[in-house]
């Protein structure tokens, strides 16, 4: 991925698990921290809340883990919320929804 991480970070890791995941936008926006598992190489992503009740599990590795972990790194510290992915604002950073 050829975008810079500065401006598209959050971009790259929405993309990479959601197409890794095929997950839905809601699964993406219901996407909490401890449904990811760092096995220290991969993440193990559970999706407990699917539209077809099923629960779903995958993984992300490789160069995608590397991308998702510095994502992680990045979160800053003393955020309340435990979703996954956040909108980073000027006001502060918020959940981030998904169109």
């Amino acid at each position: 991925m050829q975008a810079p991480d500065e401006q598209y970070l959050a971009t790259k890791v929405a993309l990479i698990m959601g197409i890794m995941g095929s997950c839905r936008a809601q699964e993406l926006h219901n996407m909490q921290i401890e449904d990811l598992k760092d096995l220290n190489e991969a993440f193990l992503v559970t999706i407990p809340n699917t539209k077809t009740k099923i629960v779903r599990r995958f993984t992300v590795s490789d160069n995608f883990y590397t991308i998702c972990k510095k994502y992680l790194h990045l979160r800053p510290a003393g955020v309340s919320s435990q979703a996954f992915l956040l909108n980073y604002q000027k006001e502060g950073v918020l959940p981030k929804g998904l169109a």
